[in-house]
This record gives C-alpha cells, sequence and structure tokens, in this order.
C-alpha cells in the first residue's frame, strides 16, 4: 500500500439496496461521484481490491457511496470500516503553493545563516497540527527535534522535486534543538 492515499471510510450502511455512508478524508469529496472505480481494504483484511463505483453524491459532510454488484443491507455490512483509497498518480493536483502534508515528510529544512551562507537544518519527520496551523517537526542529524510554524513568516519557498524547503528562523525556534554554530 506504499503508493495508495487514504480519501474515506464506510462507517454506516445507508439503504436496504446497498448504499454506504462514506466519512471522507480528503478535502476534495465531489471527486467520490466523479471516480469510477474505487480501491477498499476491508476491516481485518490486508488485501486492497478494485471496486467499480455506480453512484456517488455528497451529502453535508459525508459521501453516500453505491458500489456495482453490493445491492443489499448484508453485502454493504462487509464494508463497514473498509478503507477506501487511490493512487498517488490519482490524487486531485493542488494549485501552486498547496502541498499533501505526507510530501513534506523527509524533506530537508534548509536556512540562511548570520553570514548568508545555506545550512542545513535537518529534515520534516512529520507534520503536527490543523489546517489553522500546521507545524514541521524537525530532526536534526544530532537526534534533536525542533518545530516550525508552516506559515508563509517562516516558509519562504517550499520545492517537493527538489527535497527542500527554505526556512526563515527567527531566534528562539531553535533553542534545544540544532547548535548553529
Amino acid at each position: 500500500m506504499e503508493n495508495l492515499c487514504l480519501i474515506g471510510v464506510v462507517t454506516k450502511v445507508r439503504s436496504n439496496r446497498g448504499y454506504m455512508k462514506v466519512e471522507p478524508h480528503t478535502d476534495f469529496p465531489e471527486r467520490f461521484s466523479t471516480t469510477k472505480k474505487a480501491l477498499l481494504q476491508k476491516r481485518m483484511s490486508h488485501d486492497v481490491e478494485e471496486y467499480e463505483i455506480e453512484d456517488a453524491r455528497t451529502v453535508k459532510d459525508y459521501v453516500v457511496l453505491k458500489l456495482k454488484n453490493v445491492n443489499s443491507f448484508a453485502h454493504a455490512e462487509e464494508f463497514l470500516g473498509a478503507k477506501i483509497f487511490v493512487k498517488e498518480e490519482d490524487r486531485v493536483q493542488l494549485q501552486e503553493g498547496y502541498y499533501y502534508l505526507d510530501s513534506l515528510i523527509g524533506l530537508d529544512v534548509i536556512c540562511y545563516d548570520k553570514d548568508g551562507a545555506l545550512m542545513n537544518l535537518g529534515n520534516v519527520t512529520a507534520v503536527e497540527g490543523s489546517p489553522v496551523q500546521y507545524r514541521l517537526v524537525v530532526r536534526h542529524g544530532n537526534g534533536s527535534e525542533f518545530q516550525i510554524p508552516f506559515v508563509k513568516e517562516f516558509i519562504k519557498s517550499v520545492s517537493v522535486p527538489e527535497g527542500k524547503i527554505i526556512a526563515n528562523i527567527i531566534e528562539g525556534i531553535l533553542e534545544g534543538g540544532v547548535d548553529e554554530d
């Protein structure tokens, strides 16, 4: 499942005709209505299987999904807790300046020191927080960690293809972390 991205989880059976309620794990729930096939991993299974989507629509904050040949309440119950994935290459293309959080993991964080030379601070090991303010968890080569708010005041540029983030580090953010000398 290395190149799969979670986009939803089946939470409830909606009808005796096999419709299911899906909790979307995507900023693009409308994708379910334009997608023809879905990759599902049933609860308690390691296998991911492809299913044809017969019908899908967004209702409030969830998606109603109907898979082809799933035509009864009992059959739909087999999918409770199932995870729904897309292949990484089938993700929605984001506008410039927007990033999938998992694409930031592993990037090098670089800043300019007081002499104007580039300094590698470490690499991103996690992204924490919420859409209000994400924070990059950065691990330096010496094993210490620090966090950088993922906002334009601290992040000058991001290049996923180049594997780097140029950061603007203010005094105090590295305390207890990276040695600047």
